[in-house]
């Protein structure tokens, strides 16, 4: 199957959705320990995605984004809006 270059997934993490996450949940004055139980994701995974060293399963961004209580939509495009004004 061939995907639109601009839909492909990538071959690594991207950092930018680390800083979103992280931007997000500090907004909302969570710790990573009350994320990770709120979007029952292990601790240790959400912070690797923080970190922008692991690339989540789209069944993880959806919990977290739920327990975040935006929409995966919203984070996509903060993740697109980062990566353009990425040095």
């Amino acid at each position: 199957m061939n995907f639109h270059p601009s839909i492909e997934p990538p071959d690594e993490p991207d950092p930018a959705l680390g800083r979103v996450l992280q931007r997000l949940r500090e907004q909302r004055g969570l710790s990573p320990a009350e994320l990770a139980a709120q979007a029952e994701v292990e601790e240790a995974a959400l912070s690797g995605i923080e970190a922008g060293t692991a690339d989540p399963p789209w069944t993880t961004v959806e919990a977290i984004a739920a327990a975040l209580e935006v929409s995966v939509e919203s984070i996509a495009s903060a993740v697109l809006a980062e990566d353009r004004n990425a040095p």
